[in-house]
């Protein structure tokens, strides 16, 4: 018997590609918000470029994603994929657009300070916004962290 699982991408996990990649049997469940939580870059990527994505508690603030349906064997590949020296993976409940409560794992950094994400680490978290349709003011607030050329 297959577990299955419910992980919160909020940063490049959202992609789609990337997560086919990293989490075969992974599959999308729909869109959802951590609230009282905002989306930092407190750490310096492993292989990337610039910070890398997490968050950090804000009241009032929220962090907007996608749940993922993924089997336990893939969420232990993505505990090593996300360097368990760098991040810890723990749960948090997310609501969905129609309010409902969603228990999901997620990845928290281990902070380092604040960075500046990568062009181009940025651009991917953007684009996997848009394609899974999060809301426009947030898709916004994304796009204003692109640094200028």
């Amino acid at each position: 018997m297959v577990t299955i699982e419910r992980y919160f991408a909020f940063g490049s996990n959202m992609s789609r590609k990337q997560m086919a990649k990293r989490a075969p049997s992974a599959v999308q469940q729909g869109i959802a918000f951590l609230p009282d939580h905002e989306l930092v870059f407190n750490r310096l990527g492993s292989f990337r470029p610039g910070g890398v994505a997490s968050v950090v508690p804000k009241k009032g603030s929220r962090v907007y994603g996608v749940i993922y349906l993924l089997s336990a064997s893939d969420l232990r590949a993505l505990d090593a994929i996300e360097n368990p020296s760098a991040y810890r993976r723990i749960s948090r409940e997310v609501t969905t657009p129609n309010g409902s409560r969603v228990l999901c794992y997620l990845y928290e950094a281990f902070p380092e300070g604040k960075f500046s994400p990568g062009r181009e680490y940025i651009e991917l978290i953007v684009k996997a916004a848009t394609e899974v349709g999060l809301p426009e003011p947030y898709l916004k607030h994304l796009r204003s962290l692109v640094p200028v050329p």
